[in-house]
């Protein structure tokens, strides 16, 4: 065999790698990820089951999640950089803020009625839900979502594709070549910290991490060979079954033990001068939980907390809260 013909065997051998199919017929996703899970076994690798049915996805078996409790957590990603992308094929139900995604506490991917919403923060510092746009979602139909993030680039920081298509584009100033961490993620609820609410409603199959951004003619790629594949199935018949193996409960509200009787205090707290206040180079390392508990000890009325809305028009700059975290309709003081 000479040079030439080993080279020619070599890249079919990457082509057939790359467009592999799984057993059951289903194109296989895109190359590199860090994490992969089809759900047609509920044993997951890092991750745990809090509560979902089992129903029939667009590859094999997916999970159902009510809208009320429950999801997936995954723990023990641990990647770090300025590149990351997340694919997976969602069946939306219901409206109102659901949270899809929730990483590190940081990221976000979700709904508000028709509108996706996208957050990327980093510790000490939040941007903006952008992109923050309309985007056509249809309802109880598999569709494809993939969501790409680089620091490292010059502008359009975040980018979302639907249906193999990039629908949404949007610029982080404030995240611009910073690491960005993927170590605890969330599916379909919010994490144990805060209250069991805004969990997203319906089906997901297919997910996987990447610590690269997909590139759009792999997403477009994937995305038709899943579609061929689930085309040439038969439907499949899922007995639905609930599988539930750990809990979403918040902790316990904390109350002092020893409640001052001497004059409080009212605190006034704006999110970008707090971690000067305490003398911090960020709110993270400041420790506000532990901070408010030592406050409490000595006389704490309550907090005030001003958040700032400008310029909503100029969404190429950072501004305090514009927008704010929860996708809430901005106000203009």
């Amino acid at each position: 065999m000479n040079r030439i013909q080993l080279i020619a065997m070599m890249s079919a051998c990457l082509i057939s790698c790359h467009s592999a199919q799984t057993a059951d017929g289903a194109s296989s996703i895109p190359g590199g990820a860090i994490g992969y899970w089809s759900f047609d076994d509920t044993t997951l690798d890092r991750g745990v089951i809090l509560k979902a049915t089992v129903i029939a996805g667009i590859a094999g078996e997916a999970l159902q999640i009510d809208g009320e409790s429950g999801g997936v957590t995954f723990e023990g990603l641990s990647s770090t950089g300025k590149q990351h992308s997340i694919s997976l094929w969602i069946n939306k139900q219901g409206g109102d803020v659901r949270r899809l995604i929730v990483i590190n506490d940081l990221f976000q991917i979700g709904f508000t009625g028709n509108q996706l919403f996208v957050h990327t923060g980093r510790v000490g510092r939040a941007d903006t839900n952008l992109p923050l746009a309309e985007v056509d979602v249809a309802p109880n139909k598999w569709t494809h979502l993939a969501v790409t993030w680089d620091t490292a680039a010059a502008r359009d920081h975040v980018k979302v594709y639907i249906n193999g298509a990039l629908r949404l584009k949007a610029h982080l100033e404030a995240t611009r070549g910073r690491d960005l961490t993927i170590d605890t993620l969330n599916l379909g609820h919010m994490g144990p910290q805060h209250e069991v609410a805004q969990v997203f409603a319906g089906g997901v199959d297919e997910l996987a991490v990447y610590n690269r951004a997909l590139q759009p003619d792999e997403i477009r790629a994937y995305y038709a060979r899943t579609l061929a594949a689930a085309g040439k199935r038969p439907p499949r018949a899922v007995p639905a079954r609930v599988i539930t193996q750990g809990s979403v409960e918040p902790p316990e509200a904390y109350y002092p033990r020893n409640p001052y009787k001497g004059r409080k205090k009212l605190l006034r707290i704006g999110s970008e001068l707090i971690s000067r206040m305490l003398g911090s180079r960020s709110i993270a390392e400041a420790d506000l939980p532990t901070r408010v508990k030592q406050w409490q000890q000595t006389g704490l009325d309550g907090c005030v907390f001003t958040i700032t809305s400008t310029d909503r028009g100029n969404l190429d700059r950072y501004w305090n809260m514009n927008g704010q975290w929860w996708a809430i309709v901005p106000r203009t003081y």
